[in-house]
């Protein structure tokens, strides 16, 4: 592991098919930098949502939403 670089002790199967939802889902409007995208979603490097959110708890309503 690089110095600096934290990795999370999820299975390699999960990352790749979250990996793989993120591409189908999200990157269209969030970017492929989470900075926003071409169809206007929020960055989501600044969002407070996502800042804050500890386990799933804020951003679950918003997924689960659309």
């Amino acid at each position: 592991m690089q110095a600096g670089k934290f990795r999370y002790p999820f299975a390699e199967a999960a990352i790749a098919a979250g990996e793989q939802i993120f591409q189908s889902n999200c990157k269209p409007c969030h970017g492929a930098d989470l900075r926003g995208g071409d169809m206007g979603g929020p960055n989501l490097l600044r969002s407070q949502v996502a800042l804050n959110d500890q386990q799933g708890e804020l951003l679950l309503p918003i997924l689960q939403g659309g």
